[in-house]
């Protein structure tokens, strides 16, 4: 039975067959299936036949409730969780995890269960020999508790995750006491903060009697059943432990009743060491739980204690300690000509030794280019260059080096062979290896492993400053007030992107400018714990806590300025450790020095590759300007639409063509130069031969709406436009009057077109030259007084724009109603003395309201004044009420409710027509209903992304539908979408007004030629054809599961783009129009390479898959590690 137990199942190479656990056998269809359990790990099940098919748990060392003392109950369970696979363990643990932590030949079966009888079951015992000889039955009867315990999980749930650790020592080592695990690493794990912990000693080398537990540097070996109070252990305070020796159980509870941190709980394992006099070899296993019974296991350690004769010297004056030298290559190109592993070793002592083993793992193990070179000195001389045996095992990555006439290897071969080993990887992929040199001697007993870690890695980690902005952003600068200052300020403007890195060595921030006068200034560490650096004096401390990220030291030195941020231990900081920390720093400044603070950041791996951003911090000490807001004397506004009809042309009556003017229908009370400051939009739709072919039609396909936030002025142009095809057609319109002055002109001066371009680039059109381009169904939105009291009263807000910037935020604030707001543009600021009216959004009640109006500069400082206003009505009025607001593709029938959820959004992808792929030459369509007062009140609705109108119409009480323009929004993702509804009909309810703002949406089309893109946190699908700057362009696909659909959209050539942060097994790949599964997908993939010495892949993909097409799209993923086999997995197949 022991193939069955054999090394292929264990990610070590070596077996490890639990026998103080259940095991079973079941024969079907002529084989035989073991469901095994390994030490310290989960359950298997696997057949003598081999690895092709085999299964183990997902949670890799479940326990179940036992009782005390018994480990027999711990068994699989029905709601146990299993991965079938197909290769043999180790060849698992080299490949390149995905994104759920599984590899590329595992597969979960979620539907998967695996049961024992929850009844009295009879049961039969049959012995048979050798030669086939059975005996009689010997029957008895078992009932077996089923009952549902909890999950038994490992804290990061994978066998080569970072709470598991392996460290290999000597029998001599275990003779005088050896740690476990003396560089464990716990404090990055899931937060535990127990109050007790339970670590089990096991192992197939396990010698009760002689194996004892100590803590490093404490105590002698622990006495079994003697309780230790109020101990510091590893500068633990507080601890307190009680050991059995019959049950190799060790148990340790905070005296005070607290919890361990993490941190704490590290320094606990770092410190558990493992006596043997006698320095037995074999595998000792060292597990810790949360609960005595039940409950998590968050960590393990295993010690290999091989025989010191063995051991592989290395040279004292050279190297590092055997388990950790490590070898940093930060020069491109030099793995592809091989690198040198393990220069500093010394002739082993043992003298029978018959071959030398090479065993290559590591995380950034690539086995289809790695190689193993032996690269053996020229002079024939050497004996080292005698005739070789080498016995390759390419599933296990060993290479097994004997001399071909059997002799035993001397020692200077072993010295020099082990000299002339080097890594070559042809394509320099990046990534961390390790070469295990272990002896093996005549009588096949194999040493302990001489270790040499190479560690590949060109490129420096970098910060992004501003995280929703597509690519790196290196810099950040930002005006506080002095309120702000004294209270601590985050030391960036934006919120910052997490790092790729997960080897950061160190922080620093190195602060400068006038330090001589804001010296005093200190730095905000722990907020929580009012931790404090002040920026004139030296200052350092040890395992600190810092954005809640535990176990750093910190030193300040006043000389340079500079701070320097670290893990105590001197392990890797990751890249969410680094956003955590950086985030949690703050600048409290106490003086009021008006001198930027500059602070460059600059972060470092353990390799010395570094990355530098600047954060630049002012001081605005200057109040906001003070402003004035005056009351418009205005009655309630509404609404009223002109439709001008087939009154238009003088040839073509539907259509309005170049050259030709309309005489609008005056409004009733008004005069013609207040009917033109009325005028607040025009909508039209498109016809005439430029656009439908005909000369008097339109059609309601092409759409346009422009609306005029200031009083027209006779004779100023504006533009009309809209989508056709790759181009924009646009005109040139403007009103005047008449001249007696007693009418109003719509006047069409000429249009011309813009190609491979879209709608939301077009700027500074003055095209009049094209007379094809008609216009029609064209509807003038104007203003009306009611005559009652303004329940949406206007502020006329005047401030001195030389105190004034760009940016700055003027807002209504009203209780219950909401807040208006007006971000200042340069227009705003071009008269000295500049106003901006503001306009209450929502519709007041007749009563009193103060209203607060307020100036807000960047730097935080504001100034405002209040104002008082009680509009008055007759009756009470009816706010209209707008419900059930949703937004749809105009080619696709399906509609998705609009929200302001950052991951639930409605996210829309224009899939198009088989004519026009990828796009639409009809725009978004709104949906919604609208109500408040009367069934048959109509309102004026209208659809904005930030102060871009998409549509307005006027509509009836009930259900309404507007469609937007084409393109009028770039791809992307916007939360600044809002609905507003005027009530328009006569009588108390006329103007009241109602907004509802702050609705996300997720906007995706095949754009022209794509710019930089931004996904959200939902589920978006971006569409990729041409780009702006090819593989410079940048694709962010942020959070959610999101697919990258490639396609041509009707353009020819081939097209590039980067996308900088794709999530593996979330994120997937798709080609437009096409079906793309595991049996085709090499027809669409034509190359995967590695870009970034390997920490990227690059992909280049046929966009007609076996079809007749060659065009070809080149994407660049930056943080998807290069790894062919991952291939299908970003495709989803």
């Amino acid at each position: 039975m022991k193939q069955s137990f054999s090394d292929d199942f264990s990610p070590t190479g070596k077996a490890l067959l639990d026998t103080t656990r259940e095991a079973y056998r079941m024969t079907t269809s002529g084989e035989t299936w073991y469901l095994w359990a390994q030490i310290g790990g989960g359950y298997v099940i696997s057949r003598q036949s081999g690895t092709d098919e085999w299964y183990r748990e997902t949670d890799f060392s479940r326990y179940l409730k036992a009782d005390v003392g018994n480990d027999s109950k711990h068994r699989p369970t029905s709601d146990t969780k299993w991965i079938a696979t197909d290769l043999p363990a180790p060849h698992l643990a080299a490949e390149v995890a995905l994104a759920d932590g599984t590899r590329a030949h595992q597969k979960a079966l979620p539907l998967l269960s695996f049961g024992m009888a929850a009844e009295e079951t009879a049961f039969y015992l049959q012995q048979e020999d050798i030669a086939g000889n059975v005996s009689a039955n010997s029957g008895f009867r078992l009932f077996i508790d089923t009952t549902s315990p909890e999950n038994f999980v490992p804290g990061l749930g994978k066998f080569e995750s970072g709470s598991i650790s392996r460290h290999y020592v000597s029998n001599a080592d275990l003779s005088v006491g050896t740690r476990f695990s003396p560089n464990a690493d716990f404090a990055g794990s899931t937060a535990v903060d127990a109050a007790h912990l339970y670590f089990r000693l096991s192992g197939n080398a396990l010698q009760g009697a002689q194996d004892k537990l100590a803590f490093e540097r404490e105590f002698e070996p622990f006495r079994s059943g003697e309780d230790m109070y109020n101990r510091t252990i590893n500068g633990v305070e507080n601890v307190e432990f009680f050991y059995s020796t019959g049950r190799n159980e060790l148990f340790v509870n905070h005296s005070k009743r607290g919890a361990f941190s993490n941190d704490q709980i590290e320094r606990l394992i770092q410190a558990v060491k493992l006596i043997n006099t006698a320095g037995s070899t074999g595998t000792r296993v060292l597990t810790m739980r949360t609960s005595e019974d039940r409950g998590d296991m968050a960590w393990q350690g295993t010690l290999e204690v091989a025989n010191e004769r063995l051991a592989l010297p290395t040279d004292p004056n050279v190297a590092a300690s055997k388990d950790d030298a490590i070898r940093y290559i930060t020069t491109a190109g030099a793995l592809e000509q091989g690198i040198s592993l393990q220069k500093a070793v010394l002739e082993p002592a043992a003298k029978d030794i018959s071959s030398l083993q090479l065993t290559l793992v590591g995380k950034g193990l690539n086995p289809e280019h790695d190689r193993l070179l032996i690269d053996l000195p020229t002079d024939k001389s050497n004996e080292a260059t005698n005739a070789l045996r080498y016995a390759a095992d390419p599933e296990k990555h060993t290479l097994t080096i004997s001399n071909s006439s059997g002799a035993l290897l001397s020692g200077n071969q072993i010295q020099t062979l082990t000299k002339s080993v080097k890594l070559v990887n042809s394509l320099g992929l990046e990534g961390e290896r390790e070469v295990q040199f272990r002896l093996i001697a005549a009588n096949g007993e194999v040493g302990g492993p001489a270790r040499a870690k190479l560690v590949v890695d060109t490129q420096a980690p970098t910060l992004d400053l501003d995280y929703f902005t597509p690519g790196i952003q290196s810099s950040s600068q930002k005006v506080i007030n002095l309120k702000r200052a004294a209270d601590g300020e985050s030391l960036f403007d934006k919120r910052i992107g997490a790092f790729f890195a997960d080897d950061i060595a160190t922080i620093k921030l190195s602060f400068s400018g006038n330090m001589d006068t804001f010296a005093s200034d200190q730095v905000v560490l722990n907020a929580e714990a009012n931790g404090f650096l002040s920026l004139e004096k030296d200052q350092s401390a040890s395992n600190q806590t810092i954005g809640g990220i535990t176990g750093l030291t910190y030193a300040y030195d006043r000389g340079t300025s500079t701070l320097s941020l670290q893990k105590t231990s001197g392990k890797s900081l990751t890249g969410l450790e680094t956003k955590q920390i950086l985030e949690a720093l703050k600048l409290k400044a106490t003086s009021t020095a008006l001198d930027y603070r500059n602070i460059d950041i600059t972060v470092s791996d353990h390799a010395g590759n570094s990355s530098l951003a600047k954060a630049m911090i002012k001081l605005d000490t200057t109040p906001a300007p003070e402003i004035r807001a005056d009351l418009v004397a205005q009655n309630q506004m509404s609404y009223q639409v002109l439709n001008l009809g087939d009154t238009l042309g003088r040839v073509n009556s539907h259509n309005l063509s170049k050259g030709e003017s309309v005489l609008l229908a005056k409004p009733a009370g008004m005069s013609a130069q207040n009917f033109l400051a009325a005028i607040k939009g025009i909508s039209a739709e498109w016809g005439g031969l430029g656009v439908t072919g005909k000369a008097n039609t339109t059609s309601s396909l092409f759409k346009s709406y422009q609306s005029f936030d200031q009083p027209l002025s006779a004779g100023k142009n504006f533009v009309l436009a809209h989508q056709g095809g790759p181009y924009v057609k646009a005109g040139i319109f403007n009103f005047t009057l008449t001249p007696d002055g007693k009418g109003v002109l719509l006047n069409h001066k000429g249009g011309g077109n813009v190609a491979n371009q879209d709608m939301h680039e077009l700027s500074g059109f003055t095209q009049t030259s094209n007379g094809n381009y008609d216009i029609g169904n064209v509807r003038i939105l104007y203003q009306v007084d009611t005559g009652a009291s303004n329940l949406n009263p206007t502020f006329n807000v005047k401030f001195d724009a030389k105190k004034a910037s760009v940016g700055d935020v003027i807002s209504l604030v009203t209780a219950n109603h909401g807040t208006t707001s007006r971000v200042l543009t340069a227009e705003d600021l071009a008269s000295p003395q500049a106003a901006v009216n503001l306009k209450v959004a929502n519709s007041l009640s007749a009563a009193q309201h103060t209203i607060e109006v307020q100036y807000k500069e960047a730097s935080g400082n504001i100034s405002q004044v209040e104002s008082v206003v009680t509009p008055t009505r007759p009756g009470n009025v009816a706010n209209p009420v707008l419900s059930e607001l949703k937004v749809g593709s105009p080619t696709n029938a399906r509609v998705k409710l609009l929200d302001d959820s950052a991951t639930q959004y409605a996210s829309i992808t224009e899939n198009g027509t088989a004519a026009s792929p990828g796009s639409s030459e009809r725009g978004l369509v709104f949906s919604g209903k609208v109500g408040g007062a009367g069934s048959s009140d109509q309102y004026l609705v209208t659809v904005k992304a930030g102060d871009k109108v998409l549509a307005f119409d006027t509509v009836k009480a009930g259900n309404f539908t507007l469609a937007s323009a084409a393109n009028l929004l770039a791809p992307g993702v916007y939360d600044d979408l809002s609905f507003t509804a005027t009530n328009i009909t006569a009588g108390n309810n006329n103007g009241a007004t109602a907004s509802i703002g702050g609705l996300k949406l997720g906007s995706f089309w095949a754009a022209q030629s794509l710019g930089d893109t931004r996904g959200g946190n939902g589920n978006d699908t971006i569409l990729l054809g041409a780009t702006k700057n090819g593989a410079n362009t940048l694709i962010q696909t942020n959070g959610g599961y999101d697919t990258l659909s490639l396609g041509a959209f009707g353009k020819k050539g081939n097209f590039a783009a980067t996308v900088t942060d794709f999530s593996l097994g979330v994120d997937k790949l798709a080609v437009f129009g096409k079906n793309v599964d595991a049996v085709n997908l090499d027809k669409f993939v034509k190359e995967v390479g590695s870009i970034q010495g390997g920490a990227g892949t690059r992909l280049v993909i046929d966009l007609d898959g076996a079809g007749a097409g060659t065009q070809t799209y080149s994407l660049q993923l930056q943080n998807v590690a290069y790894n062919p086999a991952n291939t299908p997995t970003l495709f989803g197949v």
